[in-house]
């Protein structure tokens, strides 16, 4: 299958939301096309993929959804009222968050990200189905780690309640030394980053401090049943810029020898405290420019 760039993605999304035209994804020109538009040859029936179901009861429930997450009460019953109008709901629906472009703008946002989900999660099954028939090879799966991650999110958090049953599953499995412990101890100010599953849980997390412009970093962990994913990655690219954004300029960290996780920072200029690490941020920023395209 061809990689599933943003424009593809775009426009798959596009074309699901159109009710009037049946389309697909032509697997070998990598486009999405109409299906009155194809010659039918019985050669080629499996270059073209169905795209995902989306009905407009699809994007009534998605309404819905977006609605739960307004704060503002007004706008909140206003647009819970046009969902029980019948015939031009959708209309009615963006008339009202018009009337505020920071709600129109998270509609659009929201919803974009909900169909991207959808979309990739949709790829990752066809692609594996694909790749079990044997019509696809090695080369064409690259990218497919990028793909497990949109199935998770990462969130901060000024209290680590929701990672307790994550943080005691690892210190029971022998995975927290005596100095991060010690370290944990003497932080004044614990902060929080979890990785979360689609699924509700809570499968990685990092705890942190921050002074001054330096943010240290005294533990990190990911459940094993989820390692190799790339969730280490994910939550400190999520962290770093976070932290740029928060004027502070290092990260440090105990990362001891392992070189997997010290791989990560290429050629970014380490500068080596102790057992610790000191991470240039705006270095590192600049280097990984991929992980927010695709998560933030």
């Amino acid at each position: 299958m061809p990689a599933l760039t943003s424009e593809l993605l775009d426009q798959i999304i596009f074309a699901m939301e159109n009710q009037e035209t049946e389309s697909c994804l032509d697997l070998k020109e990598a486009l999405v096309t109409e299906r009155d538009a194809i010659d039918a040859d019985e050669d080629e029936e499996d270059r073209y993929l169905d795209l995902p179901d989306w009905t407009s009861a699809d994007g009534f429930r998605l309404m819905e959804k977006f609605i739960d997450k307004v704060r503002n009460p007004y706008y909140r019953d206003r647009l819970s009222t046009t969902l029980q109008g019948g015939k031009g709901v959708f209309r009615r629906f963006k008339d009202v968050l018009s009337e505020q472009g920071s709600l129109l703008q998270a509609w659009y946002g929201f919803k974009q990200h909900e169909m991207e989900k959808v979309v990739t999660a949709w790829y990752r099954e066809e692609r594996g189905a694909i790749a079990l028939s044997g019509s696809e090879t090695d080369e064409d799966q690259e990218g497919l780690g990028d793909l497990l991650l949109e199935d998770f999110s990462v969130e901060f958090a000024e209290r680590g309640g929701d990672g307790d049953a994550l943080f005691s599953r690892l210190l029971s499995d022998g995975g927290i030394p005596d100095l991060v412990t010690r370290n944990l101890r003497e932080l004044s100010e614990k902060r929080y980053v979890f990785a979360r599953s689609a699924a509700g849980e809570i499968c990685g997390m990092m705890i942190y401090g921050v002074k001054d412009n330096e943010a240290n970093l005294v533990f990190y962990g990911v459940d094993a049943t989820y390692r190799g994913m790339g969730l280490f990655r994910l939550m400190f690219d999520a962290f770093a810029r976070q932290m740029a954004r928060q004027k502070v300029t290092t990260i440090t960290a105990d990362f001891g020898f392992n070189q997997q996780v010290l791989s990560l920072f290429g050629s970014v200029p380490l500068t080596d405290v102790f057992r610790r690490v000191a991470i240039p941020l705006q270095s590192y920023v600049q280097q990984a420019k991929n992980s927010e395209e695709v998560f933030v």
